[in-house]
């Protein structure tokens, strides 16, 4: 009977916890663009306040695209960074990437002072012809913690790029 109330109490928790956490995205893909990526550049472009929040979505969105056969590295820009803008294009090309993937934040969401979400704007650019072939607006906030809410942004955004057929 303990066991059976403990399990009940522990799935409870964690579905309110998951219900806790809101992510929205929307997108707009080049028409006639067909080419599954494969290989990602991933420049995160964030405030100082969502270090956090980052940390836990670049590892989580490379983990994610990996699933998927996709290989991607990321490099999250630091304001106190002494890389200027041609160290940066130096790496992404270096890396080769077949697209390079922008996400930039608009919007720090905080309650009590504590990050919890944003607002960002991902623009994918295609490598062989620099040019953009994909946006998406994307929202995601998780009132009890930045992992879930980071969690929660990954699989949204990773399903929104299976959906454009992107990956």
């Amino acid at each position: 009977m303990i066991k059976k109330l403990l399990f009940t109490t522990v799935l409870t928790t964690a579905f309110l916890l998951q219900a806790c956490v809101t992510a929205k995205i929307t997108s707009n893909k080049q028409e006639g663009y067909d080419k599954k990526i494969k290989k990602f550049f991933i420049l995160i472009n964030g405030s100082r306040e969502a270090k956090n929040f980052f940390t836990y979505f670049s590892q989580g969105l490379k983990s994610k695209l990996a699933t998927g056969q996709v290989e991607s590295t990321t490099y999250v820009r630091n304001e106190l960074s002494l890389d200027s803008e041609g160290d940066i294009d130096k790496q992404i090309t270096e890396y080769k990437p077949e697209a390079l993937m922008v996400i930039r934040q608009t919007v720090v969401h905080s309650t009590n002072k504590m990050v919890d979400g944003g607002t960002f704007e991902i623009t994918i650019i295609d490598g062989e012809t620099k040019k953009p072939v994909w946006k998406g607006a994307f929202e995601v906030y998780g009132q009890f913690g930045i992992t879930e809410a980071a969690q929660t942004g990954v699989d949204k955004l990773y399903a929104k790029l299976l959906e454009d057929k992107l990956i």
